[in-house]
């Protein structure tokens, strides 16, 4: 077994290896590409108009462009991408500079500057300035840097956490801490939640919340945070996705817990703007100050630039003086920012980022008693010790039976990179894990065959949804077999993604049959509460294939029927579909060959996400031919069988 420093030097080789393939898949789609392409891909927008230039909270210069070309055209440049931008000479990439999306109207953009100085090339007008997707290497960066840290680490707190995660020194758990279970902030939780949180609170150094699929993870967790927070000031909270720290600071903020969301304003969701640093800022009495030192500091600049450039030494003198007025002014804002940021931050319990932002400016100096992780079963194992480095105490949320993080490179997630930090500790340290086991979400029948293959058996679902079905005489469970009917699987030469024409036709089919089915029935008045139902109604539609799922979009969008409940059907990859739940399910999986290959769907958890989304109705079509020569999906067919859910796709095409 390799000692420690082994582990993190081998951590360390495998995110070089992923950031290789990370650039180069960048510099085949960007760097690579002629600009037409970039355009026609929706990968950059050129040429764009600069409608305004600003500077906004925390001193960074914002400019509103708008593109003159292009216009209506898809594209991939989204709130919260990194991009560049750059002024085009000569057909040529001139001066560039990077930011942030911060707001996306049809054919116009708010981007963040990362300057506190407006590039001159941004100053004059030009038809010749665009913007691209950028490359960020800054999350490498800091996963090398604090796996430094990590190694380096002696006689500390980070040494202990290394040979307690990684090493041989075993937790420590104390016993004598026993929890109220009449508690408020525990109320409505189930015996294994309440056993969860009293872990949490005997826990000295880790422990985890191992939250199967509809368990009621989050619930937990934010009892436990409450909990935590009788006897400590002030927690840590990260997730590795902005949108699961979104998530967990929503649900925090409803519980009148007094949380700061941390990060890039234009990374975080609309709703919780006010509860974001900057919006609390915004809402400081301080503010109007600041904004006035700021517009004067502007004012000064601009009346200084407008001098000509033939001007003698008195105006120049006049000039460098009102840019150092304008610099002073500048810097007196940015001291009075950082004051009142220091203010909120002191009276906030909970500061919530994502494992990379728990490295920026306003957790710099900043240690934590407690550090909570949710989702730490999808997280890099290089960006989960980033906050870690900041804690006293680790408490872990997830559930390593679902998604890994994402990884580019195949050589490094088979080397090792998809082992998340998470995985290793529960099965190191497993009498620091607490297991759900009551499940909320799903059809027992949905979830008995996840249970058996993924939780040992050890789940039971709810009373209340445990026979819930989606009406009468309508199994929770469909599977859907095309074996015989020449349903062959093609592949796209460009992606090389896979995909299957007529199955995703017959998938189409059932499900405006479902649609019908529950119309008529609404008509006869077989349906109680027809509005509510409707309204209520969701839909997801999801493949493993990326090709897969862009030819059933295309194919609800051009169905007369279905296109008229666009806004209740979801159309997704699995990683869509992590964390989410709908009342129906419909899988295709595409694969259907000869050889009985299988390929991507070897990713038994990707499947376990797919069949844990549904709560009344789940229909799964396959070949069982090709399914078949693999044991686990054979298994599946079997259960199928077992509960009478087989059906062949003839009885659908006569």
């Amino acid at each position: 077994m390799k000692n420690t420093e082994q582990q993190l030097t081998h951590l360390q080789e495998l995110l070089r290896i992923e950031k290789r393939e990370d650039a180069a898949q960048y510099q085949l789609k960007i760097v690579q590409a002629p600009l037409a392409k970039r355009r026609k891909d929706g990968l950059c927008w050129f040429p764009v108009g600069i409608n305004d230039e600003f500077v906004g909270i925390g001193g960074r210069w914002n400019i509103d462009i708008e593109r003159t070309n292009d216009k209506g055209q898809p594209h991939q440049l989204n709130v919260g991408s990194i991009v560049t931008v750059f002024e085009q000479k000569n057909g040529l990439e001139g001066e560039k500079t990077n930011g942030v999306v911060s707001k996306v109207e049809n054919n116009r953009m708010r981007i963040a500057l990362n300057n506190e100085e407006l590039p001159d090339f941004l100053e004059k007008q030009s038809n010749s300035i665009g913007v691209y997707l950028a490359f960020d290497d800054s999350t490498y960066r800091e996963m090398n840097y604090t796996i430094d840290r990590v190694k380096d680490a002696k006689n500390d707190r980070l040494s202990e956490f290394r040979e307690i995660f990684l090493g041989e020194r075993t937790p420590i758990i104390n016993e004598k801490t026993q929890i109220d279970k009449n508690e408020y902030a525990l109320q409505g939780l189930n015996d294994s939640q309440k056993k969860a949180v009293q872990k949490i609170l005997q826990a000295e150094d880790v422990a985890i919340i191992h939250g199967p699929p509809g368990t009621g993870k989050t619930t937990t967790l934010v009892a436990a945070i409450i909990e935590t927070l009788k006897t400590e000031r002030q927690v840590l909270v990260c997730a590795p996705s902005n949108t699961a720290v979104d998530w967990l600071t929503e649900k925090l903020n409803t519980k009148e817990v007094r949380v700061t969301r941390l990060g890039h304003p234009a990374r975080v969701s609309d709703a919780l703007e006010h509860i974001t640093l900057d919006g609390k800022i915004e809402e400081h009495p301080d503010y109007k100050y600041y904004k006035k030192l700021l517009k004067q500091s502007e004012q000064m600049r601009k009346k200084a630039l407008k001098f000509k450039r033939n001007f003698g030494k008195q105006e120049r003198n006049e000039r460098q003086s009102m840019l150092r007025d304008a610099k002073r002014l500048k810097q007196d804002a940015l001291k009075l920012e950082e004051y009142i940021s220091k203010h909120i931050l002191e009276n906030s319990q909970v500061l919530t980022c994502t494992l990379a932002g728990s490295a920026g400016y306003n957790l710099k100096h900043r240690t934590f008693s407690t550090l909570f992780i949710d989702e730490a079963a999808q997280a890099l194992e290089g960006a989960t010790w980033i906050p870690i480095l900041k804690a006293n105490r680790v408490v872990m949320a997830g559930d390593h039976q679902q998604l890994p993080p994402t990884i580019k490179s195949f050589e490094a997630a088979k080397s090792g990179l998809e082992n998340t930090l998470f995985e290793k500790i529960i099965k190191k340290h497993p009498d620091s894990a607490q297991m759900l086991s009551i499940q909320y979400r799903m059809n027992e029948q949905i979830m008995e065959f996840s249970n058996q293959k993924f939780y040992k058996g050890n789940l039971k679902a709810f009373e209340t949804n445990k026979n819930h079905i989606l009406y009468e005489n309508l199994a929770p469970v469909e599977f859907v077999d095309t074996a015989g009917c020449g349903f062959s699987e093609m592949q796209n030469e460009e992606t090389l993604s896979r995909y299957n024409p007529e199955e995703a036709k017959l998938v189409v089919s059932h499900l405006e049959r479902l649609f019908e089915e529950i119309l008529l029935k609404i008509e006869n008045k077989e349906i109680e509460s027809p509005k509510e139902f409707i309204d209520n109604f969701s839909v997801g539609v999801l493949s493993t294939y990326k090709a897969q799922v862009y030819l059933l979009r295309d194919l609800i969008r051009e169905n007369e029927l279905l296109t008229n409940y666009s806004n209740q059907i979801t159309i997704h990859t699995v990683d869509g579909f992590q964390g989410q739940e709908r009342e129906v399910m419909y899988i295709s999986l595409v694969r259907s060959n000869e050889k009985g290959e299988i390929g991507f769907l070897k990713d038994l958890r990707r499947f376990n996400v797919a069949i844990t989304r549904a709560k009344k109705r789940l229909v799964v079509f396959g070949d069982s031919a090709t399914l078949g020569s693999d044991e686990f999906y054979k298994d599946f067919l079997d259960y199928a069988e077992s509960i009478e859910a087989y059906k062949s796709a003839w009885e659908y095409m006569v």
